[in-house]
């Protein structure tokens, strides 16, 4: 037999090469905390915000910290506005606007929200039951406001208007200079707990009791499951890409401890059980997702592309999960904080 021959016979029955196996990516900064805290914020630049009573502790995203100093009163309720800046509420009538020095810009007495805030362009949506305001940043006051016919249980920024869900089951959305839109109305009156909307203009609407309602881009409903438990994570819709075409999936985690993907038609595709609940279900990619339980140790990662998932130990349980653009930030219940860059993530995966 030739050489040339012998060549062609080795490249024939080489073995199969195998991918490596999947991993769950890896955080860009790890550090622990001095002290316990029960509440962060993240900013977009992957700054966080530490709360201790009163206290307001700022890190870098390598974890340093830049400053900290003291409220005049320890916050129920705080978030971030426009410009990533800090606003606060003492849960009775106190709303202020915090600078990086601990500082005031400004107060304003207005009862607690019942619903977090939300940045909308330039103003903030302050909802207080059936009441929706739009409030200014450079103020605090309120600049627009809507009293809706029924409790408002759900907002969201959703282009140039706010969706709004309110508890007799209407979906509409809104803003002060435009008409508005009514998109859907749940004979049932089931509240909506979190809302998705598909690559296709698909709308996926996760309700209270463990409904999952689909509509069409016309609004029309294309399919529903019923898990009897609630949902308590948003759905996300991820793309699976295959050698010639793409195929949109919807994956849903459920309190029965549950991780389901659907095809688009509803067809049931995977089907995971956790160890714990769902406390977090975030998009890594366009492909991929994390899904962080409550009270156990392990984090998940599906990959839609592979098909697989991945399971990381990290030793300790997490007690919040926070998004911020590219960044999202682990806090395990021991003060271990762990920052992770999704952005940064995908760009090696294209480079390599």
């Amino acid at each position: 037999m030739t050489p040339i021959s012998l060549l062609l016979l080795a490249f024939l029955f080489r073995p199969a090469e195998k991918s490596a196996p999947l991993t769950v990516p890896e955080p860009v900064s790890t550090w622990e905390l001095a002290f316990q805290s029960n509440r962060s914020l993240l900013r977009e630049n992957g700054e966080s915000l530490v709360f201790r009573g009163a206290g307001v502790f700022i890190f870098d995203a390598k974890g340093n910290p830049l400053v900290n100093y003291t409220l005049a009163f320890e916050p129920v309720w705080a978030f971030l506005g426009p410009e990533q800046k800090l606003w606060v509420h003492d849960g009775k009538q106190r709303l202020g606007r915090v600078d990086d020095r601990g500082d005031f810009t400004w107060q304003q007495e207005v009862p607690p929200p019942t619903l977090a805030p939300v940045v909308f362009g330039d103003s903030m949506v302050y909802v207080r039951d059936a009441l929706l305001e739009l409030r200014d940043a450079q103020a605090g006051v309120a600049e627009y406001s809507s009293s809706r016919p029924s409790t408002i249980a759900h907002t969201e920024p959703w282009g140039d208007r706010i969706l709004i869900a309110q508890e007799n089951g209407e979906i509409m959305l809104w803003n002060p200079a435009k008409e508005n839109k009514r998109i859907f109305l749940e004979p049932k009156q089931r509240i909506l707990q979190a809302v998705s909307l598909g690559p296709g203009g698909e709308w996926a609407l996760a309700y209270r009791g463990g409904n999952l309602t689909i509509l069409s881009n016309a609004r029309t409903q294309q399919w529903s499951r019923e898990f009897y438990i609630d949902i308590n994570t948003k759905p996300l819709w991820l793309t699976q890409n295959f050698a010639k075409r793409t195929r949109d999936l919807l994956v849903v985690a459920t309190q029965g401890r549950r991780l389901y993907a659907y095809g688009p038609r509803g067809r049931q595709l995977k089907a995971l059980r956790l160890k714990g609940r769902p406390m977090a279900l975030v998009r890594w990619s366009d492909h991929a997702c994390l899904l962080v339980p409550s009270l156990t140790e392990d984090i998940i990662y599906f990959d839609s592309n592979r098909n697989q998932v991945a399971r990381q130990n990290l030793g300790e349980a997490q007690s919040q999960v926070i998004e911020a653009g590219d960044w999202l930030l682990l806090v395990s219940s021991n003060g271990i904080m762990r920052l992770y860059n999704r952005g940064m993530d995908q760009t090696r995966a294209s480079e390599e």
